[in-house]
């Protein structure tokens, strides 16, 4: 069984890795500002970075299933359809 404090550890790793990918597309999206199709590519590059990490998240845990996965593949596709709706419209 793993000790408390290498479990916290492990998260703490595991979200600020999220919180990276996030961050920089979050910066990529404003970086190439009027720029649709790099835009695009970092909507899609952070989709799928987000569907690795919960996958390697929930395999590191133990905890991952078909359904786990699926919901973080439809998670990601339903974030970059509305993402690549708005910068359409903007």
């Amino acid at each position: 069984m793993k000790s408390k404090i290498h479990y916290r550890a492990h998260h703490l790793i595991d979200f600020l890795v999220l919180i990276c990918i996030l961050g920089v597309s979050i910066f990529g999206l404003f970086y190439f500002d009027h720029r649709f199709l790099a835009q695009m590519f970092v909507v899609l590059a952070m989709s799928l970075l987000y569907v690795i990490w919960g996958i390697l998240h929930h395999h590191h845990e133990s905890s991952l299933t078909f359904e786990v996965a699926l919901e973080y593949i439809a998670m990601a596709a339903l974030v970059a359809f509305m993402l690549i709706i708005f910068l359409l419209r903007a």
